[in-house]
């Protein structure tokens, strides 16, 4: 559950400032974004209160892609942006709150969010669950540390590395849950479960969807479990190829038996 999932990842206070963890996630917000922020990310510092105390938080939310709504409508509840979020620091429904205080609620949040349009979605489109996944994690390779700073087009971050590798903490491309030889981080992507995906590739926001796999292609990957093989679209499919093949195995040994 990324409701319950979103408050583990952020209530790990300042623990998650001092470790080199870096975290991303994708949301569906409630509203048209470039009507108030155009295309720039936009950066959020809203300290929150936390366990009574006021802390300093930080969020960044970068759009992938939006959908107005349907022609000479205004403010229709399927207007939506897709954005991809990077929290700086980790508070409590640090992205929810965030995500609220700049009028763009997360879908499906009940506690920030929007009631009506949240049923409006659930009924229209199946929509039952919060729509905020946690999607991407980079962490060191276990050693020593360092400090580095990273040449992203965010500019200059400082991050902890591993001091025993040389290698160019940038490059984005390492694969599901590993790393390239020889590199200080690894990089672990969970992909969009299928009953978020799927509304995303509904027929009136398939053009939204084909923007936003163009802004960041991870989003094409299909969940993968396995301990129970792929739960993707071919996910039944591989599951009867299994089947069959078990039955005949059966058979053969059946018939070894019997010799």
């Amino acid at each position: 559950d990324d409701d319950d999932g979103e408050d583990r990842g952020e209530r790990g206070e300042e623990a998650n400032e001092q470790q080199a963890s870096q975290k991303e996630y994708v949301a569906l917000l409630r509203g048209d974004w470039t009507q108030k922020f155009g295309t720039a990310p936009v950066l959020v510092e809203k300290p929150l209160t936390v366990k009574g105390l006021l802390k300093t938080a930080t969020t960044e939310f970068r759009l992938l892609a939006e959908y107005t709504g349907p022609p000479n409508t205004i403010y229709h509840p399927s207007a939506f942006s897709l954005v991809l979020i990077k929290p700086k620091t980790g508070r409590t429904h640090q992205i929810r709150r965030h995500a609220y205080s700049i009028g763009f609620p997360v879908l499906g949040d009940s506690r920030y969010g929007d009631s009506k349009v949240n049923r409006w979605w659930r009924e229209t489109y199946g929509l039952d669950r919060l729509f905020l996944h946690s999607f991407c994690l980079d962490i060191p390779c276990i050693g020593s540390r360092s400090k580095t700073t990273t040449n992203d087009e965010d500019g200059g971050d400082t991050i902890d590395t591993d001091a025993n590798t040389n290698t160019d903490t940038t490059d984005s491309s390492a694969t599901i849950g590993s790393t390239k030889e020889g590199a200080n981080r690894i990089t672990c992507l969970a992909p969009l479960p299928l009953e978020l995906s799927n509304v995303l590739q509904a027929d009136e926001f398939i053009d939204s969807w084909k923007e936003a796999v163009t802004k960041d292609p991870r989003l094409l990957e299909e969940p993968y479990d396995e301990r129970g093989g792929t739960f993707g679209r071919h996910y039944k499919k591989s599951r009867t190829t299994a089947a069959a093949a078990a039955a005949a195995a059966a058979v053969v040994v059946e018939s070894s038996s019997g010799l």
